[in-house]
Order: structure tokens, then C-alpha cells, then sequence
């Protein structure tokens, strides 16, 4: 069993830690040597089962790992596009916002150049030894466990997507998060019902439009209108340091008043998206044998499963429950908050309990160790903590007060 102590080891590599990776590795502010980013999967896939055909970011191409703290970094988009040989192409095809799969390569082309980010090692237990003043570690590598130690750890291992209700574990019932994995193609049903309020309800619908011989679709949500996000330019501080900051400064009453007023910002489809769907419903539905339906303000309670087809069990605002029928349902309800419990001692869970976060994202565990999380503040610094494009702003500052932890 290896016994290394780091400075720092970051738990998960998704974009959020690839961004802290990036900007720390840009600085030279820790050695190689004291630095250890590790990821159970063999390359980062974000969202991989959401990738559908010419899906794009819903943010310009200049909110990517770096540019918003450090725009000259070697490891912005633009700067993969010009390794690529693809730059004065890319720019003089006014292109503002990639495609998903062309900014997951970027991701993956930004982690190969960095030393300290390991692949293929399973997180097994993350401690707190007291006595030691370190983060213990336990990971998974080919079989073996290994035993490392921390004086500060940054937790990113995302968000798991767990539905708010039961259901069976049937092929007739698909997560957002698995779509692309799991989908029959060509897929000829009579019916599929889609669950959800969001961007990925809506991709979803239009790949079912346009690559599927469905006939009919049903699409279940508790707003009482499909609504489009605001992308208004005041709506884009939300999504800055400045935003994160002002949410933190606010007392707790009425930080949950404005956590359920800043929903709009991150819940809804994005309005040029929404006006292409709509016209391919509207154009699809006019089909002889094609119908389209949205069921507003209605909850979902549970979906079974009696002689083949799926029952659908929901309440509709104001209205007695009620249940249909259907071939598939595709759940898009999104992706629960909070750590991830699991892979933390109830030792290091107790510690974080009665530590506060602070305004830079930190639990101080110890005087000279810390924990930090990512896109899991949303209790403390907003909905839009969850969000990718505010993890440059967010790894600044967690760069900022790690350098306050001397060893």
C-alpha cells in the first residue's frame, strides 16, 4: 500500500476539478509532486449519455475551463481550437456556442497535458485523521488498495440523477442521464411519455421527433408552461463571482426566498432551442397518425409496470390523481444536490457538520487542512452554483484560500 502525502488531491475529475486542475497547473503554485487529481473513469465523459446528434452548450465557448479568471491560458477552447489546426475556421464561422461532444474533447485534451490528473482509480473511503492533521484516502487501482494522505482535498465526483419517485428497473424506463446508452435504435412505439421541465426534456422530444418512428409523445410537467431560460445579459452576473458572492453575504431566511426566485436562471430551454422544437411539434403533430400532448402542473407519484406497458401514476395540480398508460418513459427530473455520503467516513461527515462553509467554498476541518466542494454550494452561494460556468470564478477562489494553508 502506497503511504504518499499530498498537498493537495482533488476526488473526480468532471469540469469542475479539470478547471482547478488547469488553473493551478497554469500558476505552477504546488509542485507536481504534491498535487494528485484522481477519476474512476478511464477519460473525463461528461454527460456522455446526453450527447444527442449536433447537441450544442447552452454557454458561448469562451466560458470554458479558464478564460473567465485567466483569458491568455493555454488551455482555453480557443487554444485547443488553434492545436487542432481548427482556429481561424472556427472564428470565421461565428460560431459562439460548440457542440457538447467537441467540448468534451476539449476537456479531455485540456487533462492529457496535465501530470498529476491518474485515471482508472475508484474512490473507496475519504477520512479525516485528526491526530495527523490529513485527509486519508482510499482508492481502488486494478484490484489493489491504495492508502494515501492529504492536507486538502477539493470534492467534485458530480451529482448522481435519482428521480424523486419509484420506479421499475425495466428497459421500458430510461434515465436522461442514459439516454444515448440505452435508446433503441430505430425505435418504433406507439407511445413514449417524457418526464421533466428542462433543456434535456426538450432534447429529448426533438431526437424522438426527428430520429424515431414514435407516434405518439406525452410530455409531463409540474410547470405550468414550458418555460424558456432567461438569457438576458443581467441574468449573466447570477453566474459570476460577483452573483456567488452577494448570494453568501445574505441571511438565511432570505437566501431561500432567493434560491426559489433565481430558479428561472438555470431551470427552463433555452429560448432558440425552444423555437426550433416548437415548430418541429408543430409541423410533426400535424401528421395523420402523430399526436403531441403536454400535461402542465402535474406531479408524477410512481410508475409501475402491469402486463407490458408502464403505468403512470400522477396528480394534476387542483385535480383528483390520475394514471396512463405507455410503451417507454424517459425521466428528466434532473440531478440531486448535497455530498456525496457514500465515499465519506461518518467520521469526516460529522467533522463538515459542525464546520460552516465559508465565502471561498471552504470547510476548515483542521487549522492547517480543508475541505472544498464543488457545484454542491447552492444552500450558501445560489442555484447557479451548479452550474459549470461558474467554476473558474469559484477554483480562483478556492486557489486564494488554499494558499492560506500553509503545511
Amino acid at each position: 500500500m502506497k503511504k504518499n502525502i499530498y498537498k493537495l488531491m482533488g476526488i473526480g475529475v468532471g469540469p469542475s476539478n479539470l478547471s482547478l486542475a488547469c488553473l493551478i497547473a497554469e500558476k505552477g503554485i504546488i509542485s507536481n509532486q504534491e498535487l494528485a487529481f484522481i477519476e474512476a473513469n478511464e477519460r473525463i465523459t461528461w454527460h456522455s449519455g446526453q450527447i444527442l446528434p449536433n447537441a450544442t452548450m447552452l454557454s458561448d465557448y469562451v466560458w470554458d475551463l479558464v478564460s473567465p479568471v485567466e483569458p491568455t491560458s493555454r488551455f482555453s477552447f480557443l487554444n485547443y481550437m488553434k492545436d487542432k489546426g481548427k482556429l481561424q475556421e472556427f472564428l470565421i464561422s461565428g460560431i459562439k456556442r460548440p457542440r457538447r461532444s467537441e467540448f468534451e474533447d476539449y476537456l479531455n485534451w485540456s487533462a492529457r497535458q496535465i501530470p498529476f490528473i491518474e485515471f482508472g482509480r475508484k474512490i473507496i473511503n475519504i477520512d479525516f485523521n485528526i491526530e495527523k492533521s490529513l485527509f486519508e484516502i482510499s482508492s481502488d487501482i486494478d484490484g489493489e488498495e491504495v492508502l494515501e494522505f492529504a492536507q486538502n482535498i477539493v470534492l467534485g465526483v458530480g451529482k448522481k440523477y435519482i428521480p424523486i419517485f419509484n420506479y421499475p428497473k425495466s428497459s421500458k424506463v430510461i434515465l436522461a442521464s442514459d439516454f444515448m446508452h440505452k435508446i433503441i435504435s430505430p425505435l418504433n412505439l406507439d407511445d413514449v411519455v417524457v418526464i421533466g421541465s428542462g433543456q434535456s426534456s426538450a432534447e429529448i422530444i426533438s431526437y424522438l421527433i426527428n430520429n424515431t418512428c414514435v407516434n405518439k409523445i406525452t410530455w409531463i410537467t409540474k410547470a405550468a408552461s414550458i418555460n424558456d431560460i432567461d438569457n438576458s445579459p443581467f441574468r449573466g452576473v447570477a453566474f459570476t463571482d460577483i452573483g456567488s458572492q452577494k448570494h453568501f453575504a445574505e441571511c438565511d431566511n432570505l437566501k431561500n426566498t432567493l434560491r426559489n426566485k433565481e430558479k428561472p436562471l438555470v431551470n427552463g430551454v433555452d429560448p432558440s432551442f425552444s423555437e426550433e422544437l416548437f415548430e418541429d411539434v408543430f409541423y410533426w403533430s400535424n401528421r395523420e397518425d402523430k399526436l403531441f400532448e403536454v400535461i402542465t402542473n402535474s406531479t408524477v407519484n410512481s410508475i409501475g409496470e402491469v402486463d407490458g406497458l408502464l403505468n403512470i401514476n400522477f396528480k394534476k395540480e387542483g385535480k383528483e390523481k390520475a394514471c396512463l398508460y405507455s410503451s417507454l418513459a424517459i425521466i428528466c427530473t434532473g440531478f440531486s444536490s448535497g455530498v456525496h455520503s457514500d465515499i465519506l467516513s461518518d467520521n469526516l461527515t460529522s467533522i463538515l457538520k459542525q464546520n460552516d462553509i465559508t465565502e471561498n467554498y471552504e470547510f476548515k476541518v483542521s487549522t492547517n487542512s480543508s475541505m472544498w466542494l464543488q457545484s454542491n454550494n447552492i444552500i450558501s452561494h445560489g442555484v447557479t452554483d451548479s452550474n459549470f460556468i461558474t467554476s473558474p470564478s469559484r477554483n480562483k477562489r478556492i486557489i486564494e484560500s488554499l494558499g492560506s494553508n500553509k503545511s
